[in-house]
């Protein structure tokens, strides 16, 4: 069965007994052709490119959209959008130098990257 991004195999007997199980999630992955994290500091909005970021398509101002969150200086931010291929959020605290930034995703991935102000 599929649920989200994850999808479930099991074997089963002809009894209708579970046998075994394994559960299949796609990790997410930063963009290789663009540049995968780009901060506007004057408007505080952080974007982060790639695949498999969040399970749908959503808008709103939410720590969580689409099952993924993101912390930058290990404080979560509000999304705006996400989607399997762009995450936005607002920053809405001062940043400076080299500013760490984690997202998570709804399977459990997790891409540990940062970008300098």
């Amino acid at each position: 069965y599929v649920d989200g991004t994850r999808m479930t195999i099991q074997a089963m007997t002809d009894a209708g007994l579970q046998l075994d199980s394994i559960s299949l999630s796609p990790a997410p992955a930063l963009s290789e052709s663009t540049t995968p994290v780009t901060f506007d500091a004057a408007q505080g909005l952080l974007r982060i490119f790639g695949r498999n970021l969040a399970a749908l398509e959503s808008f709103a101002e939410s720590p969580t959209l689409g099952g993924t969150n993101v912390t930058v200086n290990g404080r979560p931010i509000n999304l705006v959008y996400a989607s399997p291929t762009q995450v936005a959020g607002q920053v809405s605290f001062p940043v400076t130098g080299r500013v760490p930034v984690t997202l998570t995703t709804a399977n459990g991935g997790r891409i540990d990257t940062s970008f300098s102000v």
